[in-house]
């Protein structure tokens, strides 16, 4: 079976993981973007694509340039400026298609990086904010809101980057029974644009764990609107709708493929995948938006530059170079620190600043809102604080009077130039001192009642600050509407550990409490799915098995969790066993385990006594409960106290695909009839390996067999066949060796045309047609070319039928002459028709021409084609001019073909002179 993956927000693998998963797992992998992209969703996304193709005013040659802050969230600083600075000629390398990114697909994208230079409210920056917080591991589920409210800016004129510690996250989960659950944690994910962004857009941007060109690229790629190549897997009916939404990057079904997999055929559909692939090609493993192993990832496609610059046009029009030009060409710099990280209300806190060239400060603090993370904070482009200055030195002791968020803003400069100044602002949150925070070790599971294989627990880590008791909550939602929740369960324990006992939604929440002090964490969901056996039975395959018996290969899969045990039984039938006519043949027991999202293939022999041309095989029965065979209702998500069994007491999720079956055909014809060329050497046992002792009756040669004769076909032939298989069942058949060649037909092989015409030389009857000499033929390879030949030629066709057989003929073409003589001349030195000329004299190799007059002297002669064809007569003989009348012509001679010279078809005629 095909892997199924659960699409949900776009991470980026851990760096350095190199794995490998069978796709007939089961697996939940989760994309890059806050929230997965429905199917109406790419819908729209595509529809706006092909409008914004087709607008008079796209950009279609822009170049972008992108301003970049980087957020270092960090308690202890261990990544220094110089590290951010040095990685930035890498990433535009990677955009830009060269350096050490140069896959042999991919192309410059005209989008460039650079560091910010100038800050939203104007100041001079280097583009790297620092930011001292215990956020710098986080829960990418729970808590993403809550680290990026740290500190942002304007997300409609910056690409905001997260660098942290760590991600608590699970992206990828998969199970195959007999290997349990393979589990990755994420190293960075994205915002994945589908509308204009808005300075509201709270998660926004990009965040990693560690700072490297190819995971900029790859977030970056998501960033702009970029989906993962092998998102969609191999559906291809809608390019542009379709998988990663780009038509000329290959239907890809392999998260961690290597760089040479091809997991899907496909790549052809789509209108050849808008006129992309026309063959079958590798999945693109050197793609910046998949996840190849080995690092081989270098590089971005044409379609996916496309794509982005869509969404950097459509969603984030006001991301421009404008910032990464600094305001001034001074060195300065401004930060400081904060003494206690989470304040009371009322405590006074410390902040004490650290700078370079400044002199003059002015402090600033502003209330922005309560404590939660729903709304922004991000430094607007054109900010200016809204609150006075309240302090001018260079440090600052304040308290806070209530609990909220407040931005503590310093600007600073020189006083020498007070037009070129610096700013450092942090966002402080002030609480009653308790920070409820966890994060689960597991994040999809499969889990049901009895089976305590798969009550697998899920870890619940306690992260909070400040907190002396806990209170955790987990409710239930009953995946079958109208069925009963379970109970709600409670804890009081620092770190839960929760067996979920029943599929379904569930909702954990933790209350962190310090006496009157509370903090409640966000919700974390969790589905939980039903592990139940689902068995599927496949008859690969039916061989006759010691004369009174079949031969049945049987594939069993199992498209559940749960492993089917050893004794579960399978019935075969004579008929459809959900009819009334139906008989049992013989029923058995599993003798070895199928385990999950696996399958294994069993040989059974039954009996042939009652078989007639089609059997049944029936997955988890007996054969006991008689026919039509009837099962209990599908047992999909339904809590366990509500399953009901079948009588073999193995209950599944699933029972509509419990019954395979195979049309039997024992004595099938293994031997088709055989067209073959005259002396061709045939090989009779061509793929009929595993018949065994097979023996040849010919109506031309008597008994043989493969070992005893080569079989030479030289007329048509019809060949007896006995053989014998393994199991010692013997069978016969026959077949016609049939002697094949073209029927070649010519509509006339003696062609006569005038000299310059054309004539199409028909022939048919064969498949494959070279004509030869291909000399004046207009397509030498058609059945039916046009030839316009200067001389008499001769035409060999070489023709062959569907098998090969060749066979020729000749077509010849005459040339007949078209010589032509005027029946008048006016040689009266006009410049016009003063000569008498003789035309069409091509091809010829001897002629005698004559004019006498009307008493029979001769008055022109010439047996120079050139001359006459060039000057001809002009009127006059012995040099005196020739008076108007009749006069008289004959011509002698032959052309190379040896034909006659003819004169509009005569050897003599009249011309009449006319002055």
């Amino acid at each position: 079976m095909m892997a199924l993956k659960k699409l949900m927000p776009i991470l980026l693998v851990l760096a350095g993981i190199n794995s490998s998963f069978s796709q007939s797992s089961r697996s939940n992998f989760e994309s890059c973007s806050t929230s997965p992209l429905q199917p109406s969703d790419k819908e729209k996304l595509a529809k706006d694509f092909v409008k914004w193709q087709s607008k008079a005013n796209r950009q279609a040659d822009a170049k972008y340039i992108i301003p970049v802050v980087f957020h270092l969230v960090e308690q202890n600083p261990t990544i220094s400026d110089e590290e951010v600075q040095s990685i930035f000629s890498e990433i535009n390398d990677a955009y830009a298609h060269r350096g050490s990114f140069t896959g042999v697909d991919g192309v410059d994208t005209q989008i460039e990086f650079c560091l910010a230079q100038r800050s939203p409210d104007g100041a001079l920056t280097s583009g790297i904010n620092r930011i001292n917080s215990d956020y710098e591991r986080f829960d990418m589920d729970l808590e993403n809101a809550k680290m990026k409210t740290l500190g942002q800016w304007d997300p409609r004129y910056y690409l905001n980057i997260w660098i942290v510690e760590e991600v608590r996250s699970e992206i990828y989960s998969e199970y195959t029974g007999s290997e349990w659950w393979t589990r990755l944690k994420g190293g960075g994910f994205s915002s994945l644009p589908t509308q204009e962004v808005t300075k509201d857009f709270i998660t926004d941007g990009i965040v990693l764990t560690s700072i490297s060109a190819q995971g900029v690229a790859h977030e970056g790629g998501h960033y702009f609107g970029l989906l993962h190549t092998f998102a969609g897997g191999c559906k291809n009916d809608n390019c542009f709708a379709d998988g990663d939404m780009v038509c000329d990057t290959p239907p890809d079904d392999s998260v961690f493929n290597s760089c040479e997999d091809n997991s899907c055929s496909t790549d052809t559909l789509s209108n050849y995948s808008n006129n992309n692939f026309f063959e079958d090609r590798l999945d693109m493993g050197t793609n910046f938006m998949d996840y190849g192993n080995g690092g081989c990832s270098s590089e971005f496609s044409a379609g996916q530059t496309e794509r982005m610059h869509f969404h950097k046009e459509s969603y984030r029009p006001l991301l421009n170079g404008q910032f990464c030009n600094a305001p001034c060409d001074v060195n300065l710099s401004l930060s400081f620190n904060q003494s206690i990280m989470r304040p009371l209300p009322n405590q006074d806190v410390t902040f004490n600043s650290t700078s370079e060239n400044v002199d003059t400060f002015n402090w600033h603090v502003e209330y922005l809102g309560n404590k939660s993370s729903n709304y922004s904070i991000a430094m607007e482009v054109g900010y200016q604080p809204s609150s006075g200055v309240i302090n001018t030195s260079p440090s600052l002791s304040h308290s806070f009077p209530a609990e909220g968020k407040y931005r503590v803003y310093l600007k600073a400069w020189n006083s020498s130039n007070p037009d070129c100044f610096v700013s450092y602002s942090k966002i402080v949150k002030v609480t009653c001192g308790v920070d409820a925070r966890y994060s689960p070790d597991i994040r999809f599971i499969a889990a049901k009642n009895p089976r305590a294989r798969f009550l697998e627990p899920v870890v619940f880590t306690n992260y909070s600050v400040g907190a002396t008791s806990y209170e955790w909550t987990i409710t239930h939602k009953n995946p079958i509407p109208g069925n009963p929740n379970l109970p709600v369960f409670t804890s009081n324990d620092v770190h839960l550990t929760y067996f979920f006992p029943e599929p379904g939604e569930y909702n954990i929440s933790l209350k962190a409490m310090n006496g009157a002090c509370v903090d409640v964490a966000n919700t974390f969901t969790l589905q939980v799915e039903d592990p139940t056996i689902d068995g599927s039975p496949i008859i690969e395959s039916t061989e006759c098995y010691k004369v009174d018996s079949l031969l049945v290969e049987l594939t069993i899969e199992n498209l559940g969790y749960d492993t089917i045990n050893v004794g579960t039984p399978i019935a075969f039938y004579n008929a459809d066993p959900l009819g009334s006519n139906s008989q049992l043949i013989q029923s058995f027991e599993l003798p070895e385990i199928v385990y999950g999202f696996e399958s294994t293939d069993y040989s059974f022999v039954i009996s042939n006594q009652l078989l007639s041309d089609d059997l049944y095989v029936v997955f988890n029965d007996d054969g006991l409960s008689g026919t039509p065979v009837t099962f209990p209702t599908n047992d999909l998500n339904i809590m366990s106290f509500n399953t009901e069994y079948p009588t073999s007491g193995y209950a599944e999720l699933n029972y509509q695909n419990n019954i395979g079956y195979i049309k039997i055909e024992v004595d099938q014809v293994f031997f088709s009839d055989i067209y073959a060329c005259e002396g061709d050497e045939l090989d009779l046992d061509a793929g009929l390996s595993g018949l065994g002792n097979i023996i040849y009756n010919s109506q031309l040669l008597g008994e043989f067999s493969e070992d005893t004769i080569t079989y030479v076909a030289l007329a048509d032939d019809v060949i007896n066949v006995t053989w014998q298989n393994e199991y010692e069942c013997k069978f016969q058949d026959a077949f016609e060796v049939i002697i094949s060649e073209p029927r070649l037909v010519f509509s006339d092989t003696l062609v006569r045309i005038n000299r310059g015409e054309s004539v199409r030389l028909m022939a048919s009857g064969a498949v494959t047609y070279n004509w030869s000499p291909p000399i004046w033929l207009d397509d030498p390879t058609s059945s039916s070319p046009l030839a316009t030949p200067a001389e008499p030629i001769i035409y060999t066709l070489e023709a062959a039928d569907s098998i090969g057989c060749e066979m020729t003929g000749n077509v010849e073409i005459e040339i007949v002459s078209t010589a032509h003589i005027p029946n008048l001349f006016t040689p009266n030195e006009d410049n016009s028709n003063d000569f008498l000329r003789l035309l069409g004299l091509m091809g010829v190799e001897d002629i005698d021409f004559r004019v006498f007059n009307r008493v029979g002297s001769l008055v022109f002669e010439s047996n120079d084609v050139d001359k006459l064809s060039t000057e001809g007569w002009d009127g006059t003989w012995k040099g005196k001019i020739q008076p108007n009348g009749i006069y008289y012509w004959t011509v002698q001679g032959k052309y190379t073909n040896g034909l006659p010279i003819l004169l509009n078809g005569k050897d003599r005629g009249t011309i009449h002179l006319v002055r």
